[in-house]
């Protein structure tokens, strides 16, 4: 996702003067081609979160489309009143770019982890983008750019592969599907994308069918009640905390009589360190887990 970050910034910068690249000493092999190419659009302000996002608020007022682009949480809840007051609150059209969505920094700690910040943004005016692959990802910057909103887009630390072609991968939810054998509809967010389609495989496997759509853009979300059958069970899935999170919202958007299953991080271990596919194991977010999960949902609901 990183890489279609770059890429696909570079191109809106070379139509776009405006567009301004900030950095926290962070994006190397990755952000070179824009520096290279657009050296007045680009800044390197150091480890320094809180005073990038201010600059960034001023950078937007002056009629400058700034990006800030850092790892997981810094960028998010290390400069949180910063985002609050100088970017949303003034409806400053900055955009917050965090690498690293969920266990993607599993192995560095619980400091890396990307898995609260969902909780406090959805409290704020802020436009919320969570790709699943980087073709999303490009999707994601093409809406930020022909809107003036305060953004924020959490990505994946990288390596994660398109899933246009992949069986299962339904993008966005401005368009609904589910035919008379859907038994029940899945929305999640983010790179746990991989998990949710190899545990819809399996639930098809036992007679299970499902459908999934990848929420990549939040602000499709509230109309949400109105476009699915109200018979259909729901479930969520996100890495990330549940208390406040994407399942939450989802839940709010819905009428209290919906049959809903939140699936995410009850609790966080602090002392669990590891790959982010062993913290998805551990935390039941893997495509195993998801599928035990599902089809236990089911059964009850059948009962």
């Amino acid at each position: 996702m990183r890489n279609s970050f770059a890429e696909t910034l570079s191109n809106l910068a070379a139509e776009d003067k405006s567009l301004i690249l900030l950095t926290g000493d962070l994006g190397y092999s990755v952000l070179e081609r824009f520096q290279r190419d657009f050296p007045q659009q680009f800044f390197n302000l150091g480890i320094a979160e809180q005073s990038m996002m201010s600059i960034a608020a001023g950078l937007a007022q002056d009629g400058k489309r700034p990006f800030v682009y850092s790892i997981a949480n810094f960028p998010t809840l290390r400069c949180l009143e910063q985002i609050r007051n100088d970017i949303c609150v003034m409806n400053a059209p900055a955009t917050i770019v965090s690498v690293g969505s969920g266990f993607s920094y599993g192995s560095a700690g619980y400091s890396h982890y990307l898995v609260e910040d969902l909780s406090a943004l959805l409290a704020l005016q802020i436009d919320i983008y969570s790709p699943a692959c980087p073709s999303e990802v490009s999707k994601s910057l093409k809406k930020i750019i022909s809107k003036k909103n305060p953004a924020y887009l959490r990505i994946g630390r990288g390596g994660e592969v398109n899933l246009d072609s992949v069986d299962g991968f339904r993008s966005g939810i401005s368009e609904l599907f589910a035919d008379s054998k859907t038994e029940f509809v899945v929305f999640y967010h983010g790179s746990i994308a991989s998990e949710v389609i190899r545990a819809l495989d399996k639930l098809k496997n036992i007679g299970r069918f499902g459908v999934a759509y990848s929420c990549f853009d939040f602000s499709e979300i509230s109309g949400i009640h109105r476009k699915i059958d109200p018979k259909l069970p729901i479930i969520t899935v996100e890495e990330h905390v549940l208390t406040g999170g994407f399942g939450s919202f989802i839940r709010n958007c819905l009428p209290n009589s919906r049959k809903i299953l939140n699936i995410g991080i009850k609790k966080i271990e602090y002392s669990l360190v590891g790959s982010q596919e062993f913290l998805r194991e551990s935390y039941r977010l893997d495509a195993e887990s998801l599928f035990k999960s599902v089809n236990n949902f089911l059964d009850k609901y059948d009962d």
